[in-house]
């Protein structure tokens, strides 16, 4: 009975952690994506699209919506020129 309880408590620690490592990874993005947008920028390329997606990930992210944050961050990394 013990060892069941044990279980189930491990359960829910590992599941509430799981927001928080969606958001560090959603921040990671946002950070690395920023840092792309401002070189592409200083380098006279067009970054409205990656600059319009990584608005919407910001506003999710403040929103709480973690998963929407790095699908909106991880569309912006691809509209980025090269």
């Amino acid at each position: 009975m013990t060892r069941i309880f044990l279980a189930i408590l491990l359960a829910l620690g590992l599941v509430s952690a799981l927001p928080v490592r969606a958001d560090e990874s959603a921040t990671q993005i946002q950070l690395e994506v920023r840092k792309k947008m401002k070189a592409a920028q200083e380098g006279g390329k067009d970054v409205a699209a990656a600059q319009q997606e990584y608005d919407l990930g910001t506003k999710s992210l403040k929103d709480g919506m973690q998963e929407d944050a790095v699908d909106h961050f991880k569309k912006a990394k691809a509209a980025l020129p090269n």
